[in-house]
């Protein structure tokens, strides 16, 4: 369906009808139709635009969505470098923490060994000690009980000497 945009014959008629001499309609009509042609486009003309336009905006958005896809390239790459980077980071703290870690451990250990040693020489050289102490008191005892013994068996040749003599 195809609408006119300006009937130029209902214009001259609506133009005579309030009164205007036929002349000066004619003369309205003239300059609206140079008006019309200089400043409306047709239908033809603004298919043609949209295309244009179209065509202009498939080409922006196409550098667009290429831009956006090139700008998240590189951000992924960013991000990835920098992850891998923070990883390495960690991966060398990690290391130091278990080097330092290992070193205390081994200096504790050494520490231990040294104690435990100090005390194991302490307690053999206590009971070296309580050892000598009671080989002592046992040759002591021995001593003792040997002249305890001794008197003994010189009270019991005398007591049967005086029984045997009696």
């Amino acid at each position: 369906m195809t609408e006119k945009i300006f009937d130029s014959l209902e214009f001259k008629k609506s133009l005579e009808s309030v009164g205007v001499p036929t002349k000066q309609a004619e003369k309205h009509i003239e300059i609206m139709g140079k008006i019309i042609n200089k400043h409306l486009a047709t239908k033809d003309e603004i298919t043609i635009e949209i295309l244009g336009v179209r065509h202009d905006m498939k080409h922006e958005f196409a550098i667009f969505r290429y831009t956006v896809v090139n700008e998240f390239t590189v951000f992924r790459v960013k991000v990835a470098t920098e992850f891998t980077a923070v990883r390495s980071e960690m991966k060398e703290e990690f290391a130091a923490v278990r080097s330092e870690m290992k070193e205390e451990f081994t200096a504790v250990r050494s520490e231990m060994k040294k104690e435990f040693a100090a005390v194991r020489s302490e307690m053999a050289s206590g009971f070296h000690s309580v050892r000598l102490e009671i080989a002592s008191l046992e040759l002591r005892f021995n001593k003792a009980i040997d002249r305890k013994f001794g008197i003994l068996i010189a009270v019991m040749t005398i007591l049967l000497a005086i029984f045997k003599y009696t």
